[in-house]
């Protein structure tokens, strides 16, 4: 029994040191929550992300709170900084050392499994596809008057569904006259005005999805090897299953498509 006692103590007092050690060395980084050991700010950042309703907001409110538009906060064994404000933002994102893009577990559920495409990606590939992608969609019209007559033309639908009753989300409204923009430079086509539940179910399963990586996209980055014990608690499942319903959805669009060539 002393000898359990005594190898408890050890344990207690190695890791004491090791978190002491490692608190010292975050002397140098933006203010932060106090970060627990192995687990950081994980339970904090999860009650404010469902108080606040996204871990954006949940983030706002730490930059309110340390009264800085960068703060540290710690997922795991990570730390992370955390930028707000025109000033910084406008200089992250004018800089090439800051296009890097993180490639943990959760990442690679949310990107199926590969580090395509443009907002997960980075690197030579990010650049030739990104350099494709605007002088392809140059030639539909972006940045040019046919742009402008596709955002006017929105504009006339956005401000009749405005004028059809006083009480509005904004969201519900200006989110579908957006989407549909980008939605006809990427298919060629506009959503109609009879295909409006293909445009809503969309932005649902966006939002869905969306709302689902914000309240368990940091229990995974920290503890990736939670989805092998408790998937459905962990919210491994459900994460997977919207990311087979939105391949699905982009696939039948793609396929389409292609039959029309």
């Amino acid at each position: 029994m002393f000898a359990i006692v005594l190898l408890m103590l050890i344990v207690i007092l190695i890791l004491s040191i090791i978190f002491i050690k490692i608190e010292k060395n975050t002397k140098s980084y933006p203010p932060g929550p106090f970060s627990w050991p192995f687990i950081g700010n994980q339970i904090l950042l999860k009650r404010l992300t469902r108080d606040y309703g996204g871990q954006h907001k949940a983030f706002m409110e730490l930059s309110k709170r340390y009264n800085s538009d960068i703060i540290t906060v710690n997922i795991s064994h990570e730390k992370i900084i955390i930028v707000s404000g025109s000033k910084f933002c406008d200089m992250i994102l004018q800089n090439e050392e800051f296009q890097g893009r993180p490639w943990n577990e959760f990442i690679k559920i949310r990107n199926m499994g590969k580090k395509q495409g443009i907002t997960m990606n980075d690197g030579p590939e990010w650049k030739e596809l990104r350099n494709w992608m605007m002088r392809t969609m140059r030639i539909f019209g972006f940045g040019k008057s046919e742009m402008i007559k596709m955002i006017q033309n929105q504009l006339v639908i956005f401000s009749e569904n405005l004028n059809k009753n006083k009480l509005h989300q904004l969201k519900l409204l200006f989110v579908p006259a957006v989407i549909n923009v980008l939605w006809n430079f990427t298919t060629g086509e506009l959503i109609a005005f009879n295909q409006q539940q293909k445009l809503e179910y969309f932005l649902d399963l966006l939002e869905r999805r969306s709302r689902c990586f914000d309240i368990t996209g940091g229990l995974l980055a920290a503890f990736p090897w939670i989805r092998y014990i408790a998937p459905e608690i962990s919210g491994y499942n459900i994460m997977c299953m919207l990311n087979k319903e939105l391949k699905d959805f982009l696939m039948k669009i793609i396929n389409d498509h292609k039959e029309k060539i």
